[in-house]
């Protein structure tokens, strides 16, 4: 035998050799995120459709057949030895519980299709160990349940980077500490995502089919949303279910909302861009909305518009507002006030290009007894009839009427009583006023 045989020989065993293990050598992880990357894993498992479960061996020769039996033969995965499972192009029906410190890699997005149910109830995760797991290069069509409550996961992670949400997403936190954090980066969504507790954390991530983003407070961990880019066509609402369960706290960075934005509850707060905010909101029950940077003023017309009392600020950047920015602007108050001569709502047409059609709505109710009548005010002269004559606590009474505004200048509306017994209006809960644009001058 000469030389070159023995070497080709020798190289031929040494593959062979190589193919029976797990590969360790390391992936490359591309995933940077305010959370910190997805450690490299340094075993790596294949999965193929022309594998075989009881003949395979997981390594890229001898593949295994289905996710569920390669994530089951992971028995040693931790933080200082994580594994990568790498499946193959194909359509995989199997359901399994992602374990910790694991990773599920597609062929490529397109190519590879999850349609069974995914959770983390794996007794990895019940430990306190800084736990990361993910999903790379996937359609996901099955269901999604990530509940780190079902293990006590204490500081479990998740990034997703790259892939497709068909079905519905939940992610539920256990760690008071604020240390379940799921990143997904660079992903399309159809289904919808659930979230209550935990910190999210969105990034170039579209949603689409008109699908809700639905946050929910948890009696004992807070739940946070950071979104960065990308937009939805459907709505998204932060609800705190009891006024002592953890805050909601949700950050808009230019993630365009269409559908309706909505918060509820005394300790939710939305943090938003004005490009954020595309659609209508309604903030109630002491629910904050908060502007990053400049206000969002002037409006789509170079209107500006602010809603005061002489005793207190009812609508500002940091307080309850129904505010839609791209057609009617309408602001509600969230608590009873009192109507007096000092309540206004502003209009600052200054830098409009021609005069605005307004119509101006008031919807109240009478929580004291009184014989007075109310009238709309602009600047200083009472446009429109008055209402009839307030005799009862009880009574309920609305104005509505177009009036013009003209552009250059700032518009002071108010309601004013035209004669009073002396009994002060009070606007109860709920009751609003509202300016919409209903046509725009020549």
């Amino acid at each position: 035998m000469n030389v070159f045989k023995l070497l080709l020989m020798t190289s031929i065993c040494s593959s062979v050799l190589m193919a029976t293990t797990p590969s360790t050598a390391p992936i490359e992880q591309k995933k940077p995120s305010i959370f910190g990357s997805l450690p490299a894993a340094a075993q790596v498992v294949y999965v193929d459709k022309g594998g075989d479960d009881t003949a395979g061996n997981g390594t890229i020769i001898y593949p295994y057949l289905t996710i569920s039996h390669a994530m089951a033969t992971i028995t040693d995965s931790s933080p200082s030895k994580r594994y990568v499972l790498k499946v193959g192009p194909g359509d995989y029906s199997d359901s399994f519980s992602l374990k910790a410190n694991v990773e599920v890699v597609g062929y490529s997005v397109v190519g590879t299709r999850l349609f069974g149910t995914v959770d983390l109830n794996d007794a990895s995760w019940n430990n306190a160990n800084d736990n990361r797991s993910g999903m790379e290069d996937l359609t996901m069509q099955g269901t999604y349940n990530f509940n780190f409550q079902t293990q006590s996961s204490q500081a479990g992670k998740l990034y997703f980077y790259n892939n497709r949400f068909a079905g519905p997403i939940t992610f539920t936190g256990y760690s008071v500490n604020l240390l379940n954090q799921v990143d997904i980066q660079n992903s399309l969504v159809f289904g919808g995502i659930n979230q209550n507790g935990c910190t999210l954390l969105l990034g170039d991530v579209e949603f689409t089919n008109a699908n809700t983003i639905a946050l929910t407070s948890s009696p004992t961990v807070q739940t946070i949303l950071i979104v960065y880019s990308g937009g939805t066509d459907g709505t998204l609402s932060a609800t705190q279910v009891n006024p002592t369960d953890q805050p909601i706290n949700v950050t808009l960075y230019n993630f365009a909302v269409a559908g309706a934005l909505t918060a509820s509850g005394p300790s939710t707060t939305v943090t938003s861009t004005c490009g954020s905010i595309a659609g209508p909101t309604n903030f109630s029950n002491g629910a904050t909305l908060t502007f990053i940077g400049a206000a969002c003023n002037p409006g789509p017309r170079g209107e500006v518009y602010s809603f005061s009392t002489a005793a207190q600020t009812l609508v500002t950047a940091g307080q309850s507002v129904t505010f839609n920015p791209t057609t009617n602007q309408v602001h509600s108050t969230s608590s009873n006030v009192t109507q007096t001569a000092g309540d206004t709502f502003t209009v600052n047409l200054t830098n409009a290009p021609f005069t605005e059609f307004y119509s101006v709505n008031f919807v109240g109710y009478v929580n004291a007894a009184s014989t007075g009548q109310l009238s709309l005010n602009v600047d200083g002269v009472n446009v429109g009839p008055a209402t009839p004559v307030l005799t009862s606590a009880g009574s309920t009474y609305s104005i509505q009427q177009i009036v013009p505004l003209s552009a250059g200048s700032s518009h002071i509306i108010k309601i004013v009583q035209s004669s009073s017994s002396g009994t002060t209006e009070v606007i109860s809960a709920g009751a609003s006023i509202s300016i919409v644009q209903v046509d725009q001058g020549p």
